[in-house]
């Protein structure tokens, strides 16, 4: 079946001629999510392909979607007392309080300079390639920041980057087309979050951690970050699945609790300030395309003016 995951282990037998190696294949407790999502894409073109035949297959699983994101928001609303139990349970447990709030503080900043290498090369690459500087721009996004970073969903402030983006002189067509879209797609620090909690987690299972595990996580989290939905705790959720897919246990996911509060607010508010980069480094290469085409055309418009032949003069009778 596609939803369990088989894993197969090696184990040695004495025997008189030495020891044999004998290949032993099973099942684990963990999910198959790489299986998962390959036959939900099979099924997903399948039902594309047939047309209406296959319209009610796609609404019910549409209905099923919303119905579970609600369920989602209902269950966020406990999650300030089970969090607490969470990671009251997790620090019980722990011999060496001192050094696990060590690794978490490491852990936090790991994830925050991934998400400042993020945001540095953005602006290396406005500033090399549109050839603008970058930090005459960034004044007309601190508000939709700030509103990001309250709210910690890029989304709620995407009014505030357009009205930024006017303020720049960013022409309205191009702020109007690539902030919703890349609001809505942008995932770069959420799956530097996911991919970091992930490798944390496992770090704290599992000594050393098998480089399977390590292309499990990478594949799960490049495919999972596209489909991330734009509510509190959500790269949380994922990365538990990544790990259940990964076969690593998820009792240290407490910890990340205890600090996503902080990381998802910084997440959401380079994550506003770079769809905003992004859409000026858009209108100065339009710009910049734009006023190529018109040169070439006014040059062929002279040239065509100097190729054509003059009227003769009249010549008095």
């Amino acid at each position: 079946m596609c939803i369990s995951q088989v894993k197969s282990r090696r184990e040695y037998e004495p025997g008189s001629n030495g020891t044999k190696v004998i290949r032993v294949v099973g099942s684990t407790n963990s999910k198959n999510l790489i299986g998962i999502l390959l036959v939900s894409i099979a099924f997903g073109l399948a039902a594309r392909a047939v047309g209406s035949a296959g319209r009610p297959f796609l609404d019910f699983f549409e209905s099923l979607c919303e119905v579970t994101i609600r369920l989602v928001r209902v269950f966020l609303l406990l999650t300030p007392g089970g969090v607490c139990f969470m990671i009251a349970g997790a620090v019980m447990g722990v011999s060496d309080i001192a050094g696990e709030f060590s690794k978490v503080g490491k852990f936090v900043l790991t994830v925050t300079a991934g998400i400042a290498v993020l945001f540095i090369m953005d602006l290396l690459i406005y500033f090399i390639i549109a050839r603008r500087n970058p930090f005459k721009f960034l004044p007309h996004t601190i508000k939709a920041w700030f509103i990001s970073f309250a709210t910690t969903s890029p989304i709620v402030s995407l009014p505030e980057m357009l009205q930024g983006c006017d303020d720049y002189g960013i022409r309205p067509a191009i702020s109007r087309f690539v902030c919703p879209i890349a609001t809505a797609m942008k995932s770069d620090g959420p799956a530097v979050f996911i991919s970091c909690a992930c490798m944390f987690v496992a770090q704290m299972e599992l000594s050393p951690v098998p480089a399977t595990t390590v292309v499990v996580i990478w594949l799960l989290t490049s495919v999972s970050v596209l489909a991330i939905p734009h509510i509190p705790s959500a790269s949380i959720i994922i990365s538990i699945t990544i790990l259940n897919s990964a076969g690593v246990a998820t009792k240290s996911t407490a910890y990340l609790y205890a600090i996503d509060w902080l990381l998802d607010r910084l997440r959401a508010g380079v994550a506003t300030t770079t769809t905003m980069v992004g859409a000026a480094f858009m209108h100065e290469v339009s710009k910049r395309k734009t006023q190529k085409e018109d040169t070439g055309a006014l040059n062929e418009n002279e040239d065509f003016v100097s190729h054509t032949p003059q009227p003769l003069p009249k010549i008095a009778p």
